[in-house]
Parts: structure tokens; C-alpha cells; sequence
């Protein structure tokens, strides 16, 4: 099952294929999302249905991109069957991807440009690459902070590590505290 937006503020849950890794590269896993949060940047294309059939919105799994699940097969030496995840699920990093920002290398990216299938993370299942997902301890409700989490994460590899360093952080909201 997956929701699929077909129109503003019309959101549907239905059946949906099982992905495959068949089709996907090296270093993609297929996973089981358990919890799944909805995000601000989601609202206007719920809200307004100029917005809604875009590059991804459009597909099953809508566009959830906050997902916690579990790996249930993997083509990644990283990640094995049964691993916790906070992993972005395909429709989000192809979109993104595809607009090869200043951080785009195709060296790196260009794989997640290959043909994947496309699924948002409201699905049960979709695919992922280790490039865009991060191992968890657990799947817990308690991790549904995930869009935080990847904030936090995301923000923590790109200044490496911080060990005998003065570190400033601004603002307590939740994604401070994940960081302190």
C-alpha cells in the first residue's frame, strides 16, 4: 500500500507494486518504513493543486521523505537485512539530484540518477541508497524526530568531527537539542 496525492487535499491510500532491487545499483537497499513524519515543506503541495503534480508529489508514497524503517534486502555492503534506518527514499533524492545543485557530483550522485523505482516514503516499501540513508540502534516510535535526526546528522558529517573543539550552537528548538 501507498498514499498518493491525486489532487489538492486529496490523498489516497492504495495498492502500490513492491519495488524491486533488480533494477536499482550498487549500495541500494529496499526498505520497510515503519514511521513516517509530514514535513512543512509537504503542506503547500497538499494544499495547493498547482503544485501537486510535480517531478515526485505525484507518486505512490506522495512524497514523505521523514522515514524510519528496516532494511529487508540490500545490493549495499553497509547495510544488511534487519538494520534500522533513517533512509530518504527515492522520489526525494532523484528529485533532488536531478536539480545538480552546487554539491552534485556526478562521481558520487550520478547513481542515484539510474533507474530506480520511484516511490515516496508513504509507501510500505521503497527503495533507498546508502548514500542517503544513516544506520540506526533501533526503530522506535520515539525516532519519528527523523527530518531532526537527518538535520542534525547530515549537518554533523558535513563539519566532521568537533572533539576538542569550541562549538557554538544557536537556538534549542529540536534540532539543537538533538544536537547538545
Amino acid at each position: 500500500f501507498a498514499a498518493r496525492l491525486f489532487s489538492s487535499r486529496r490523498l489516497e491510500v492504495l495498492r502500490s507494486p513492491l519495488p524491486s532491487l533488480d533494477e536499482c545499483p550498487p549500495g541500494s537497499i529496499l526498505v520497510q518504513a515503519k514511521y513516517a513524519s509530514l514535513c512543512g515543506s509537504d503542506l503547500p503541495y497538499f494544499r495547493n493543486s498547482a503544485k501537486s503534480a510535480s517531478c515526485y508529489w505525484d507518486r505512490d508514497g506522495f512524497c514523505g521523505h521523514e522515514v524510519i524503517g528496516v532494511v529487508l534486502a540490500s545490493k549495499s555492503e553497509r547495510y544488511k537485512a534487519g538494520d534500522a534506518v533513517m533512509a530518504l527514499p527515492s522520489s526525494y533524492f532523484k528529485a533532488h539530484c536531478g536539480s545538480k545543485q552546487e554539491w552534485y557530483k556526478d562521481e558520487v550522485h550520478g547513481v542515484l540518477l539510474r533507474n530506480f523505482p520511484v516511490r515516496g516514503g508513504f509507501s510500505q516499501v521503497y527503495t533507498s541508497h546508502e548514500l542517503y540513508s544513516s544506520k540506526l540502534r533501533e526503530c522506535v516510535p520515539r525516532m519519528l524526530v527523523a527530518q531532526g535526526l537527518g538535520t542534525v546528522l547530515r549537518m554533523a558529517k558535513r563539519i566532521g568531527p568537533v572533539i576538542g573543539k569550541i562549538v557554538v550552537i544557536l537556538g534549542q528548538g529540536q534540532n539543537g537539542l538533538l544536537a547538545t
